[in-house]
């Protein structure tokens, strides 16, 4: 496990666990380059994107969701597009941005299901993304704890979206 991924002391949550495989994926170390004149400074900027990043916080809340050996093939939806695919599902040619009823189409014969975004009723029916804020917020403090802790290396992270982000590192 890299330096920094502990430091999250909370209950594991879906960021957390999206933090560790994320951090352990990028952690990178800061090695010594060829030497470089007081001018000019060595930089790398690393994109960070998590992979169903929808799909895993959804399946804190429903273990029916979890992806793994022997699971079926899942597409999550909101409103008339699919934002996320598990790799099972996207293994039959279900993609993001289809229409619910054509990945229906498709998950149906294989086993698979359609699975709707978290949901709420007031104020009007709509899409609740609290969940996903929370699991994102987690996610951003252990990528920036585990970053702090190498703290050396200079680097600064940026937020993009709700999964996605950049972390630059100077020298």
């Amino acid at each position: 496990r890299p330096p920094g991924v502990g430091l999250c002391r909370r209950r594991p949550c879906a960021g957390q666990v999206l933090a560790s495989k994320t951090v352990a994926s990028l952690f990178f170390r800061c090695a010594p380059r060829s030497p470089v004149s007081e001018h000019q400074h060595a930089m790398a900027v690393i994109h960070i994107d998590v992979d169903r990043f929808f799909l895993a916080v959804h399946a804190q809340f429903d273990r029916s969701v979890r992806e793994g050996p022997g699971t079926p093939p899942i597409a999550l939806f909101q409103y008339n597009d699919v934002i996320c695919v598990s790799a099972s599902a996207r293994a039959l040619g279900v993609r993001k941005h289809m229409s619910p009823e054509a990945a229906r189409a498709v998950l149906t014969p294989a086993g698979g299901r359609l699975v709707h975004a978290f949901w709420r009723d007031w104020p009007g029916p709509r899409t609740w993304y609290k969940p996903y804020q929370d699991a994102s917020r987690d996610l951003f403090a252990c990528i920036r704890a585990s970053l702090d802790a190498g703290a050396a290396c200079g680097a600064t992270l940026e937020r993009a979206s709700i999964d996605e982000g950049y972390v630059s590192v100077e020298e």
